[in-house]
């Protein structure tokens, strides 16, 4: 299989313990190995061990569906997440299990797990995350250090461990290249409008688009985040940039139906990167008064807006996204 149609054959779906317990032992026990260089903590007396790692498993996907979710390529699973929040604080989700198999590990699909706990734990209104890291793990190591995650210290209960910590403002890292086709009508007197500058816009767009997909790095990510003028788009864009990382690329555009997101995604698709769609939903009053607060030159005409409004699909997973997320507003 080629790179190019990995990630239309990426899918991540929720762990299915009756089926596929056995695949979870297994990862927690290499985990282990890659961690301590041993599973004997595993299966020790005191320690989690195959019977009651199944039974928290069991207790954890009851109480937090959709928190244990296995990576699938085509038709074998090729990773898994087990994650859930802080007891002590609901804002700080906790990550208790990044997982790849080993022929996938140091080719940037890591990002593409945080990106996904990052989608679950956000839409549970979290705010940060946090997980435990061994320093002896030398590539997960370097990988949480290249994303900007932060050395709290050791635990107090296993000095073998770190907790790390990231929170969804910090850029720390660095900021993704954003591109929305409104940016290419901004003149020295504001913005300006005619059909002829606005296809320009979107053609300018595109081919930016283009040219930072085909200088793809390990852990490219593309961020589709669409829906009505006004709904607020630009500002999910702006509160999430900390989390989203160096190597994302975000096309920030209304694009509200199928259609209008075809040439995007197979863009995307051209050069193997996995596509992330989010779709910001709001009324269209709320749309209509957000936009009438913006300065003159920004402002959408009513009827333009009200056009895209009717317009809207949401998107789904067999349009080429990886997967999909609705921020309501």
């Amino acid at each position: 299989m080629t790179e190019h149609h990995l990630t239309s054959a990426f899918a991540f779906r929720p762990v299915d313990l009756d089926a596929h317990l056995d695949v979870c032992q297994r990862f927690r026990i290499d985990t282990h190995i890659c961690a301590f260089g041993s599973a004997e903590g595993f299966h020790k007396p005191d320690g989690r061990g195959p019977e009651s790692y199944a039974v928290w498993l069991r207790e954890k996907a009851t109480k937090l569906p959709g928190c244990l979710v296995h990576l699938w390529q085509v038709e074998r699973i090729v990773g898994q997440i087990e994650m859930g929040r802080l007891a002590s604080d609901p804002a700080i989700g906790y990550v208790n299990l990044f997982y790849l198999i080993p022929e996938l590990r140091g080719q940037g699909w890591g990002s593409l797990l945080e990106a996904y706990a990052w989608t679950f734990l956000s839409g549970l209104g979290c705010q940060a995350l946090r997980l435990s890291a061994s320093p002896t793990n030398l590539p997960a190591w370097h990988f949480y250090q290249r994303g900007g995650w932060v050395d709290l210290g050791r635990r107090e209960d296993h000095p073998d461990v770190r907790l790390l910590h990231k929170e969804a403002r910090d850029d720390r890292a660095g900021a993704p290249r954003v591109i929305n086709p409104d940016d290419y009508l901004e003149t020295e007197f504001g913005r300006e409008f005619t059909p002829e500058r606005n296809r320009q816009a979107w053609e300018l767009a595109y081919g930016r688009l283009n040219e930072e997909l085909a200088r793809r790095q390990k852990g490219t990510l593309l961020y589709v985040v669409m829906g009505v003028q006004g709904a607020g788009k630009s500002r999910w864009v702006s509160e999430n940039l900390g989390r989203l990382g160096p190597r994302a690329v975000v096309f920030d555009a209304a694009l509200p139906a199928r259609r209008h997101r075809h040439l995007a995604l197979s863009i995307a698709k051209e050069h193997g990167v996995p596509v992330i769609g989010i779709f910001v939903q709001a009324s269209l009053e709320l749309a209509l008064a957000r936009n009438a607060r913006r300065s003159q030159d920004k402002q959408v005409p009513q009827a333009a807006l009200e056009s895209v409004f009717s317009l809207l699909e949401p998107p789904v997973r067999d349009e080429g996204f990886v997967w999909t997320q609705v921020i309501e507003q």
